[in-house]
């Protein structure tokens, strides 16, 4: 199946060269291969993967755990991912099982079970892409409200109620009166389109709306809201002081 982009993490050099190599052969395209489980995720948000292989080495097996815990609860951007592994112990076997993978192999293997393995787990691909295309997974704006898709639902989400958002990488949670919504926009591309008199970023991962802020805690590095509180960055300190008299 062409145009199948994959990223491996493998924290063994030797062999992951030679399952790049493979699977170059083979016909796909491998993004990265990283061998440290933070540069992992980030990877996989920089570089969208269509699938993802990690390699339980037994001194490493929990980074890999770790790995997909993270990307399968990613409801939007969660991708299939296969575990390889040179470990035969049952107990690694069944620890993997929970995680869900698409396939799991013992080390050496034919290289043509993991193309069989690939295919099937992308066999909808091009069909989901093409539907994700039509998504209006990052919002759309107007003056007054933020439209979002919430399952099969358009909800009008009016930006008076949304109280802060919390950004994690191209993923956004807005926080509202409404309850909690997912929305695929960067805080750069949130800031853009956010309204510049009432929404004041506080911290690198958040954004508040300025009407339901009750105060800022300088000592605590806090912002108390009308309903919680939120971090504020010790770097946004003077930044945010210089903004409050233009903000109305």
């Amino acid at each position: 199946m062409p145009g199948i982009n994959i990223l491996i993490y493998d924290i063994d050099i030797r062999h992951a060269a030679g399952l790049r190599e493979n699977l170059s052969e083979l016909g796909y395209y491998v993004q990265d291969v990283v061998d440290n489980a933070g540069e992992a995720v980030a990877a996989f948000y920089a570089s969208e993967p269509d699938l993802v292989i990690l390699n339980i080495d037994v001194k490493d097996k929990y980074n890999a755990f770790e790995i997909a815990k993270k990307i399968t609860e990613d409801k939007i951007n969660s991708k299939p991912f296969i575990f390889i592994s040179d470990d035969k112990n049952d107990s690694t076997f069944e620890s993997a099982k929970k995680y869900k993978p698409c396939a799991y192999f013992i080390k050496p293997f034919d290289k043509y079970l993991i193309k069989y393995a690939i295919e099937l787990a992308c066999a909808g691909l091009n069909v989901q892409k093409t539907v994700q295309e039509k998504t209006i997974d990052g919002g759309i704006f107007n003056s007054d409200n933020l439209f979002i898709r919430k399952t099969k639902k358009i909800v009008k989400v009016p930006l008076s109620e949304i109280q802060y958002i919390e950004v994690e990488s191209k993923y956004s949670t807005l926080f509202t009166n409404m309850g909690k919504f997912l929305i695929r926009l960067s805080l750069a591309e949130l800031m853009e389109k956010l309204p510049q008199n009432t929404f004041i970023k506080v911290h690198r991962n958040y954004i508040v709306n300025m009407n339901y802020i009750v105060e800022f805690d300088y000592d605590e590095c806090t912002v108390h809201l009308k309903t919680g509180s939120v971090p504020m960055g010790r770097t946004f300190k003077s930044t945010i002081s210089e903004q409050l008299p233009m903000l109305s």
